[in-house]
């Protein structure tokens, strides 16, 4: 395992097609602890596409987000990438995905097995951006240490998003709008709150 950066570095993990184009990346077993304004994890697309980064068993916290994703510059995008056995915490934001100044969405993205907790804000949110198909699989959303929810476990509302949330596990009473807003083409199959296993989608 690579030790955690913290120590006031910002963002300590970075994938950025600035200085030449990245595919094919595997992370496992590493931990990225940001701070500030950052975070354990930037993907980002800004000079060309990246596709397929892989993350298995790994740590990604601190700063403002524990993992960062998106395409800025013209037609640059990030697809094609999965992250299995992985944890999001202590951090504003869990998983940001985003674009801008002329940059595709995030498409493609495949979370399983993933747990969220000590997250402030939102678990997982699409920063206004509708992505293509996000898949969240056997997921666990926590709350903090001490009980306390953060704003949204999901915010995945944008026009158009698309993707499949099934089997998840939401620390949360009820399948509550407000708590878990997801767009229309999010299908939400057989997940569970203190409710119980349901197929019902957030009202």
């Amino acid at each position: 395992a690579i030790a955690p950066g913290g120590n006031g570095v910002a963002i300590t993990i970075i994938a950025d097609t600035a200085g030449t184009k990245v595919t094919d990346v595997t992370l496992v077993n590493i931990g990225g602890e940001g701070a500030g304004t950052g975070g354990g994890l930037l993907v980002h697309a800004s000079a060309d596409d990246v596709r397929r980064i892989r993350a298995i068993g790994c740590k990604f916290e601190g700063g403002a987000y524990a993992l960062t994703m998106k395409g800025t510059g013209s037609g640059n995008s990030v697809g094609d990438t999965m992250f299995e056995d992985c944890e999001f915490g202590w951090s504003t934001d869990g998983v940001i995905l985003t674009n801008g100044a002329g940059g595709d969405v995030v498409t493609e993205t495949l979370f399983r097995r993933c747990f969220w907790h000590d997250i402030t804000t939102d678990c997982i949110k699409d920063g206004g951006f509708a992505h293509e198909m996000t898949w969240l699989i056997d997921c666990f959303f926590a709350t903090a240490e001490g009980g306390t929810a953060p704003t949204r476990f999901l915010k995945i509302d944008a026009v158009g998003h698309s993707g499949l949330v099934s089997g998840c596990m939401f620390a949360t009473a009820t399948n509550a709008a407000s708590k878990l807003v997801i767009a229309a083409k999010v299908l939400f199959s057989a997940n569970a709150t203190e409710a119980g296993w349901s197929t019902a989608r957030p009202v």
